[in-house]
């Protein structure tokens, strides 16, 4: 802005007074700039430049310049800013963002608000996600004096963080600059290719408040009893703050998508065009009657982080990838297991190897050419005649899968693109960026897992959480799975359907932050997310819920699978003997009204009762339902079985039939009536059928 530019209007006409506020008292108290505001706005302008476009911010005095510079960003279009009070579900609701969108952060203030984000810090370091921390703190002559509120922030996070920066109170910008970029370099992996948390631990000394707080204060005017027209003219002056380059990149430059989440993405300006984000800085110079062109930094134009390891492509029969694969020979009989964070692209080079497919639910491999019931078929002679395995993403779920891995008879090859992978039994005979097949394998191999896979599921019962497992997973949608039992029923979810966009916290498979997670999720991909927790895990973050009075709403459905405490416990060699010993240390039941805590935290309830709904009762059910929707004519014989099957006495059945007219349609209407278990199915249906808006929970009551 040259100095030929006029003021804005309302700002600076010359001997208005408002609120007994001069003109020229306003613009001396602006001059005086506090140190901490400067910091604070040469901080989060280097992070929209950078690319970051979702910031939480927990409430705190300490970390006021933050909080007051990312809501000018906000209103200036650079960012969105979320506010969460809970610390620890603020961080996971910054992890979730991150995984939509590649790059987000959280700011907290000073003292145990910092710890509260560890378990978040350390999921988005063992995930590969870009979390960037920024905790407000005092200044360093005060560690270890007793001050209020301060502790040693500095590497509070231990290993876990790929880059720890301490930043003085008088940072110079041009500091600040370097060392945001390197955060957010170390953030996103666009160098080392391990893409993780960082920290930015900020001092800040006071005034922490901005020119026009601190001057209504000297005046005696208290915040609360502002005029309307200073309070008008405080936001007037802090929007000022933001100045917007007059060159802006150029708007046909593919790297920038309007709209998008990509850390690249610049934000629409109120016309709906482009408007430079990235080019965007906040102005030191405030309060000025002529105001000079802004330093602009250079944007920092990262590829969008991926948190998986390896992008295949196939071309005529022939795989390639961004690093130099190695060449597999086709003779070894080969399996792949694809852990969380796999990818789709394995899938695709699975198939064209006739190699069969062990696909976790949260790899994105799962689609219709995965092996649905590997587990078990691992238990069976046909393991062993496995010579090379081929391991990508981070499997984690099941101890088949684990012996598999073990097993020093055959060759494992682990593919990562990075330099963390898994290799829990040391058993690896070559770790590499990316594979690639000289021709395709031996088909009637894969015909072998196929047939089996498909003999299996014909004879096999499926259990109640396996059955709705697969309800929920034919539902589509964005899908966010909770550690423990859950996700493990999905494992064994049909995969002759589209699989839904799937998320899990697998980095160290905790149960915190789950919903907190599927939050972040939903406000980053501005979109619908169902997540299926347990009833643990949910009491476990449960306030995650809460929407504050001025943030925006989310479009987020949990099913609660409650089966009255941690029942995963009891496939553990723990579950051998159970009795109450076992329910108090394992299983930790607990007395809770989980419907009515989701309606006092503001979320739309829907109850559902399978508690007598059995495993066998549930596979006669399912082999009624298949009768019914047939819609054609059935013997005596075929009702006899399946009544039978349902409980139901000979003599019950055929008074029943012969009163149904001998159809089975009436006779199934009347079943339905009367079973006390299948008025919930349906309401269980109907809800995952309607479209998710706002925030919901489906509670589902089951036996243990």
């Amino acid at each position: 802005m040259s100095s030929e530019t006029p003021a804005p209007a309302g700002n600076r006409a010359s001997g208005r007074e408002v609120g007994n506020v001069s003109d020229s008292s306003r613009a001396s108290a602006a001059e005086a700039s506090a140190p901490s505001e400067v910091l604070a706005r040469a901080l989060v302008a280097e992070l929209a430049s950078a690319g970051v476009r979702h910031v939480v911010l927990c409430p705190g005095s300490r970390s006021a310049p933050l909080a007051y510079a990312l809501a000018d960003a906000e209103r200036s279009g650079l960012l969105n800013l979320h506010v969460r009070v809970d610390e620890r579900g603020a961080g996971f609701v910054a992890l979730g963002l991150a995984k939509a969108c590649g790059l987000a952060a959280v700011v907290t203030t000073s003292g145990t608000a910092v710890a509260n984000l560890h378990p978040a810090v350390l999921e988005a370091s063992h995930g590969g996600f870009g979390l960037i921390v920024l905790s407000a703190d005092r200044p360093a002559e005060l560690r270890g004096t007793g001050a209020n509120q301060t502790t040693h922030q500095p590497g509070i996070f231990g290993a876990a963080t790929r880059c720890d920066v301490d930043l003085a109170p008088d940072t110079p910008d041009s500091s600040v600059r370097g060392q945001v970029r390197r955060a957010v370099a170390a953030a996103s992996g666009v160098v080392s290719r391990d893409p993780g948390p960082v920290h930015l631990n900020v001092q800040f000394r006071p005034p922490l408040g901005p020119p026009a707080l601190r001057h209504s204060a000297r005046l005696g005017l208290s915040e609360h009893r502002e005029t309307k027209p200073v309070e008008t003219e405080r936001r007037a002056e802090r929007a000022e703050r933001v100045e917007v380059s007059q060159n802006p990149a150029d708007a046909t430059d593919p790297a920038y998508v309007s709209g998008s989440c990509d850390p690249l993405a610049r934000p629409q300006d109120d016309e709906g065009g482009l408007s430079g984000a990235p080019s965007r800085s906040l102005s030191e110079a405030e309060g000025r009657d002529e105001i000079t062109e802004p330093v602009v930094s250079t944007p920092l134009r990262f590829a969008q982080p991926t948190c998986w390891p390896v992008e295949l492509k196939r071309s005529h029969g022939a795989f390639s990838a961004q690093l130099t694969p190695a060449i597999l020979e086709p003779g070894p009989r080969t399996v792949v297991v694809a852990g969380d964070g796999a990818g789709a692209a394995i899938a695709e080079l699975a198939m064209w190897a006739n190699w069969p497919l062990f696909a976790e639910p949260s790899s994105g491999a799962r689609t219709s050419h995965a092996i649905a019931l590997y587990r078990e078929l691992l238990r069976t002679p046909l393991a062993a005649e496995i010579e090379r395995v081929v391991v990508i993403g981070h499997p984690t779920l099941s101890r088949p899968v684990s012996n598999l891995l073990a097993r020093r008879d055959m060759e494992i090859v682990v593919v990562s693109e990075g330099p963390r992978w898994t290799d829990v039994a040391g058993t690896a005979s070559r770790v590499v960026p990316a594979v690639d097949l000289a021709e395709p394998g031996d088909p009637a191999w894969l015909e072998q897992w196929r047939v089996a896979d498909r003999e299996l599921a014909e004879e096999r019962p499926m259990s109640v959480t396996e059955s709705l497992a697969a309800h929920i997973w034919e539902a589509g949608g964005n899908l966010v799975l909770g550690s423990s039992s859950p996700i493990r029923a999905f494992d064994t979810a049909p995969t002759n359907v589209a699989q839904p966009r799937v998320w899990a916290n697998r980095g160290l498979a905790g149960i915190d932050g789950t919903i907190a997670t599927a939050t972040g999720l939903a406000l980053g991909l501005g979109e619908p997310v169902r997540a299926v927790v347990g009833d643990l895990t949910f009491l476990h973050d449960a306030t995650s819920l809460v929407r504050g009075v001025h943030e925006s709403e989310v479009d987020l459905q949990v099913i609660v699978f409650d089966d009255g405490g941690g029942s995963i416990f009891g496939t553990l060699e723990y579950g051998s003997e159970p009795g109450e010993e076992f329910e108090r240390i394992f299983a930790t039941p607990q007395r809770m009204d989980i419907p009515g805590l989701a309606n006092s935290l503001g979320a739309q309830v829907t109850r559902v009762d399978l508690r007598g709904l059995s495993d066998d009762v549930l596979d006669e059910e399912q082999r009624f339902d298949m009768l019914y929707e047939s819609h054609e004519p059935v013997t005596e014989d075929d009702a006899a079985e399946v009544l039978r099957g349902l409980g139901f006495s000979l003599p019950y059945w055929k008074d029943t039939l012969v009163r149904a007219d001998g159809t089975l349609r009436a006779l199934m209407d009347h079943y339905r009536n009367q079973h006390r278990m299948t008025a919930g199915w349906p309401r269980l249906t109907e809800s995952l059928a309607a479209p998710i808006s706002g925030r919901s929970v489906i509670h589902i009551r089951l036996a243990r």
